[in-house]
């Protein structure tokens, strides 16, 4: 989304309250960008053969100096033009809302402060078009996110599965899923907070505590348990996520 890459400003130019029975209309190319909720009706949008369909609970960006053809039948939406310092796209855009009475409340309190003019309006306004945007770009960081864990579980079985295995790495954890080493990395740390490795040590070692802790297993079998193949590496990792040496734990814990 436009809005979550850095730092930007924004100037509020209008808020309206739009409602009719039905258009069938050439919108000429508009002077400034626009942001609308829909809380009612539906409309079909033809930009030079670029079709955007909308419907109840839909937030539609609008570009600048760029006419369209609308189709719509009966609605009721909010809208605000606006200006801002970024580079934004040059075609309509479409966000279901998950949380429309957020939405719905957020463009109505806009709206009532910017048609009521109370002292410190403007400052009120701009404040809630800042909190719609934030929350535009939190749901399509979220619908991110929640795609790349889909992509990821296979992945993350194979983990749970195969934490014993040597030979489970970041290239097979890749390859596994069908992506390059560099975004599965990417992903990973997105999803999961930490980088691959870490969380295969932390559930290899989460393991090896439990055989540790249950007295039947020593030390270097417990390593090539839990997929390390050199029990010194196995005990350095162990004390940097435990807190001290298996040794020690097993003095602590059985």
């Amino acid at each position: 989304m436009f809005f979550g890459k850095g730092d930007f400003t924004v100037r509020v130019l209008s808020v309206h309250l739009l409602s009719w029975s039905s258009r069938d209309v050439e919108i000429p190319p508009k002077k400034s960008f626009a942001l609308s909720y829909r809380m009612a009706g539906d409309a079909r949008f033809d930009m030079s053969g670029a079709l955007t369909e909308a419907s109840d609970g839909d937030i539609l960006y609008f570009p600048k100096g760029i006419g369209y053809h609308l189709d719509a039948g009966r609605e009721r939406l909010y809208g605000i033009n606006f200006e801002t310092d970024i580079d934004m796209p040059a075609e309509i855009m479409r966000w279901p809302a998950k949380k429309r009475p957020f939405f719905e409340s957020a463009f109505s309190e806009m709206y009532r402060v910017w048609v009521g003019r109370e002292s410190g309006y403007y400052a009120r306004a701009t404040s809630y078009f800042y909190r719609i945007i934030s929350e535009i770009v939190r749901e399509g960081e979220e619908e991110s996110r929640d795609a790349s864990y889909l992509k990821l579980k296979p992945a993350l079985s194979l983990i749970y599965s195969g934490y014993m295995d040597p030979g489970l790495s970041v290239s097979s954890l890749a390859e596994h899923i069908g992506v390059s080493d560099t975004y599965f990395r990417r992903i990973f740390e997105r999803c999961m907070g930490e980088r691959p490795l870490e969380f295969i040590n932390g559930v290899r070692i989460g393991h090896a505590a439990e055989h540790l802790a249950s007295g039947f297993y020593n030390v270097e079998s417990v390593a090539e348990m839990c997929g390390f193949s050199d029990a010194k590496y196995f005990s350095t990792v162990f004390k940097r996520i435990k807190g001290m040496s298996p040794t020690e734990y097993v003095r602590n814990y059985t």
